[in-house]
């Protein structure tokens, strides 16, 4: 493929993005192993094959595979090589999109559920993932031309039109 990548994101839109989702990923993490440290192991195994299917389904199909892409700048470090196909299978991205949810809300679910209750850890992490998810939206989706991808706002437009 001999397409040339121009790639609509700088390292100031990535930074923040990767900072915050490190933070939050490290304060559920921390929470998690106070809580039990089977709690922590599950969430790992949880990411490990998020990252694993993601990279497998989503990326490797993705025209900035290989690029600091504006999801987290983790399209640089993709674990499979970039396919030729045009864009990626949308029911296997809405099942990545799904698994992720379920690993943003485990945490939320122990802290809340599991006595003692730890509401204001929660309510942390939970500001924490709205920050993640809206410099996401703002520094990344909004900058994507990936028309197919759910996450881009222009997408909704494109299916109406279709």
């Amino acid at each position: 493929m001999t397409e040339s990548k121009e790639i609509p994101w700088r390292k100031r839109d990535i930074i923040p993005q990767m900072v915050f989702f490190a933070i939050a990923i490290s304060f559920a993490s921390i929470t998690l192993f106070l809580l039990n440290w089977i709690f922590l192991l599950i969430y790992f195994i949880l990411w490990i094959s998020f990252i694993i299917l993601n990279h497998r389904f989503v990326c490797r199909d993705c025209k900035y595979c290989g690029t600091l892409c504006g999801s987290f700048g983790l399209g640089k470090f993709s674990l499979f090589k970039r396919t030729n196909k045009e864009h990626f299978d949308h029911k296997k991205a809405k099942k990545c999109i799904i698994l992720l949810l379920i690993i943003i809300v485990y945490p939320l679910v122990l802290l809340l559920f599991l006595p003692p209750f730890h509401w204001i850890w929660a309510l942390i992490y939970f500001g924490l993932i709205v920050i993640v998810f809206i410099l996401h939206q703002k520094l990344g989706c909004a900058k994507c031309d990936l028309i197919h991808c759910s996450s881009n706002p222009q997408h909704k437009k494109s299916m109406k039109k279709e």
